[in-house]
This record gives structure tokens, C-alpha cells and sequence, in this order.
């Protein structure tokens, strides 16, 4: 997965990107790509965990970087 954009500043944090996956055995070009949102909460101790995550394909690879 690669973040494009972040924002932190308190509650919530929220990360954005692009991801690509494929099986290993899969070849070269095939597999799945989209972009994802991740939004972020701390708990009682402050340390963050995730609250939502959300995730969609694109059309083609010139889409995801």
C-alpha cells in the first residue's frame, strides 16, 4: 500500500492511498489494484487503532500508482 495523503490532528486521523495484491504465484499485471481509506482512533491507553477502513478498485494500473 502506498499513502498518498495524511492528516493528523487530533481524533480522528485519516490515511489515504493506493493499493496493488496479487497471489505469488499470479503473473506479472494480474491481480487487483484500488485506492483505500483508513481512518484512525486512539483508544483509552492513546495508542491508535483503526476505527474504519474502506477500499475500491480502479479501471487500470495508470489509476494506482
Amino acid at each position: 500500500m502506498r499513502i498518498v495523503g495524511r492528516e493528523v490532528g487530533g481524533d480522528p486521523a485519516t490515511d489515504i492511498g493506493y493499493y496493488g495484491i496479487r497471489r505469488a504465484d499470479a503473473p506479472e499485471g494480474a491481480g487487483d489494484r484500488g485506492k483505500s481509506i483508513v481512518i484512525w482512533m486512539r483508544d483509552e491507553s492513546g495508542a491508535w487503532k483503526i476505527h474504519a477502513d474502506g477500499y475500491s478498485a480502479v479501471a487500470g494500473p495508470e489509476e494506482a500508482p
